[in-house]
């Protein structure tokens, strides 16, 4: 019968002296420390092998500078090549976009500025066609945008003031010296006479159409004015229109507030500038006496403030 050894604890054999510091030479990872004492200790192949190691490590010290700029360089002529391949490309898309802006100076250069918005408002609802849904699309084409609705009025009121004073009197959107534009100017037929320049306006919030903003409208129309008079060597006059829409339009008060304002203005200006307001209705159903009675109402107030400038136009 064999011998019992399940009381007894199992002790491993001892290695001989020899194979314990071979192996310990090949598992030290800091063969750098390794006393010369201890490295003569060590069995030929343990200290073939640490020497082997401590020369693989000096000589990455050694040209660790030449590494890390070969490194370096073969980084740099990468990022080298990345820029050039970018600049390429750039090049022919800052191209591509330098004829594209050509294209459109030449489509637009005998288009008027109402085209020209408008021509925008069509382009960005084809944009809008292919990423939106059939219902947004709707409301974009069945409910004009402010914008929309001031050239409207812009186009009704310069054809209004040509059907009343003539085409050859009536300059739309013109600009002068300076690059300062102008919605409509209607030329005098007498250099006796003054030009009356027509500032339009259109709002929809009861916040944007207060005495102090009409106030600075009116200071810069007044600027406008001199800045023509001094290009032009011409007496000129304004009228500021001011159109009120949709819901700001249906209150009656508040209408009635604004045209008691208009005229407190411009009678406590009293000078070359007049201010109406009116609703859409109203603004369509101007005729020819109602442009005439506000221009030269306004000349009459200009002559009366200021002499006559004889120089010619």
């Amino acid at each position: 019968m064999g011998k019992d050894f399940s009381g007894e604890l199992y002790q491993p054999r001892p290695l001989a002296p020899e194979v314990e510091k071979e192996l310990r030479g090949l598992v030290e990872p800091f063969d750098a420390t390794i006393a010369t004492g201890e490295l003569a200790d060590l069995t030929p192949t343990a200290q073939a092998l640490i020497n082997s190691r401590q020369a693989t490590a000096l000589w990455f010290l050694q040209n660790i500078g030449w590494i890390s700029g070969a490194l370096a360089a073969l980084g740099l002529g990468l990022l080298l090549y990345g820029i050039i391949l970018w600049s390429k490309k750039q090049r022919l898309l800052d191209e591509k976009e330098k004829l594209e802006t050509e294209k459109l100076k030449r489509e637009i250069e005998n288009m008027t500025p109402i085209q020209i918005a408008q021509k925008a408002i069509n382009e960005a609802a084809k944009d809008l066609q292919a990423d939106k849904p059939e219902r947004i699309m709707e409301e974009v084409h069945h409910e004009p945008t402010l914008l929309q609705e001031y050239f409207h009025l812009e186009e009704t009121l310069i054809s209004k003031l040509k059907a009343c004073f003539g085409r050859n009197r009536v300059l739309d959107n013109m600009r002068i010296t300076g690059g300062r534009a102008f919605d409509v100017i209607v030329l005098s037929e007498h250099l006796a006479e003054s030009d009356v320049i027509f500032e339009l306006k259109a709002y929809q919030r009861p916040t944007n159409l207060t005495r102090s903003s009409v106030r600075d409208v009116l200071q810069q129309l007044r600027q406008g004015i001199y800045d023509y008079k001094s290009a032009t060597n011409h007496n000129a006059s304004g009228i500021l229109l001011y159109v009120v829409l949709r819901d700001l339009a249906q209150d009656e008060n508040r209408v009635m507030q604004y045209k008691r304002m208009a005229e407190e203005l411009t009678q406590e200006i009293s000078e070359d500038v007049a201010v109406h307001v009116f609703t859409p209705k109203e603004f369509n159903d101007l005729g020819c006496d109602d442009l005439k009675s506000m221009v030269f109402p306004t000349r009459k107030r200009l002559h009366k403030t200021q002499p006559s400038n004889t120089g010619g136009k």
